[in-house]
């Protein structure tokens, strides 16, 4: 029994001490540029930077193209692959900078169907998206 527990504290501790990342290849230049806005625009991780982040995709329901889950030290971007098959360009960025705007930053739905986090695509450009995210990184972050 003692070894038992000994092995499952060895075990949680890994978990919250070891940073876990992974990434689907198809969406790691979305992830990757996202990045890049952050970390110029919020160097000091005022954002949220759990240890354990996993970007992948997989079936939706409810009609839902993109979803952001966090847990304790842990988020998830999770994509509909049936959507990102026949998704333009630019909806594919609009999505994926939506979702990441729950996971880093907490941002909810706005009302407004000019803004990025509008609960549905809306056909923005992808320097308006940008320049939306980059707004709300200096906004949260006071640069």
């Amino acid at each position: 029994m003692l070894k038992k527990l000994r092995y499952v504290l060895l075990c949680m501790c890994l978990y919250y001490f070891i940073p876990i990342h992974y990434c689907d290849s198809e969406l790691k230049s979305y992830r990757n540029e996202v990045m890049e806005m952050v970390e110029q625009y919020c160097p000091n991780k005022q954002y949220n930077n759990p240890q354990h982040q996993y970007i992948y995709f997989k079936r939706l329901k409810n009609y839902e193209i993109g979803e952001c889950q966090m847990k304790f030290n842990t988020y998830k971007i999770l994509i509909d692959p049936v959507f990102w098959k026949t998704a333009s360009e630019q909806a594919k960025f609009e999505t994926f900078v939506h979702e990441a705007g729950h996971c880093l930053l907490f941002k909810t739905h706005v009302d407004n169907p000019r803004s990025y986090m509008y609960y549905m695509l809306n056909g923005l450009s992808r320097e308006t998206v940008r320049a939306q995210f980059i707004e709300d990184l200096r906004s949260k972050c006071g640069r």
